[in-house]
């Protein structure tokens, strides 16, 4: 949605750090060469690089076992409705049947956006944090109730990992801004924002645990060994 001059001069230092974050993390990537195929495989250099969500999934702290293709391609269509809602520039032509499929969550999306007014900074992000050496898309970054804020778009039930997911995203995005030109390492909110398909409000719920980075990392190191 478009700020007023007003309300866009009032969060020029917010929109620079975020701006920062952002270009830091699109730096790391493509330094690094960090690409993401058609079969949401990420890869560095040719060389397979472990996704956030699979590194949960190997462990089993997501449950696999009511998933489908059919859920997979459900998720996937909307993520780029609302990435085309976000980013107009997108090609949106071979989308439009998807409005019709989606049309409950879809609404849910644009009252949130309308009720809350966020300034979208990117949107299907390509995150990778070096140290760890795990990627994962950012469904969103931007600010929020004048506050920076990671969200990811859910169109199921609301689950305890969801999580471990952003805390994962938050560090990758903020792996290189640290000590990056100015030094920003601007606090950043985040959280999974539910769509419904009853076309209600969506839903933001806040991750604020410090301890989800925690169990994320230690997922991490044993799905490396599965």
């Amino acid at each position: 949605m478009a700020d007023t001059v007003l309300d866009r001069t009032a969060r020029v230092p917010l929109i620079a750090a975020g701006e920062l974050v952002r270009d830091a993390a699109k730096a790391i990537v493509l330094r690094k060469q960090v690409t993401l195929n058609a079969g949401h495989q990420y890869h560095r250099a040719g060389t397979p690089v472990l996704g956030v969500t699979e590194a949960l999934r190997r462990v089993g702290i997501i449950d696999d076992r009511w998933w489908t293709e059919e859920h997979a391609e459900r998720g996937t269509q909307i993520h780029a409705l609302m990435a085309r809602t976000l980013t107009p520039a997108t090609p949106w032509i071979q989308h439009v049947s998807w409005w019709d499929q989606h049309i409950g969550s879809g609404w849910s999306f644009y009252r949130w956006l309308n009720e809350k007014q966020p300034l979208t900074l990117a949107a299907e992000l390509l995150v990778y944090d070096p140290v760890s050496d795990v990627a994962g898309t950012l469904d969103w970054f931007g600010v929020l109730d004048d506050t920076l804020c990671v969200l990811d778009w859910k169109s199921g039930a609301e689950a305890s990992w969801h999580a471990l997911q952003t805390a994962a995203y938050t560090h990758a995005l903020l792996a290189e801004s640290r000590g990056y030109q100015q030094r920003v390492t601007p606090r950043i909110r985040r959280g999974a924002l539910y769509l419904h398909e009853n076309g209600s409000v969506a839903t933001f719920r806040a991750h604020y645990k410090p301890s989800d980075a925690q169990i994320f990392q230690a997922a991490l190191l044993v799905a490396r060994f599965r």
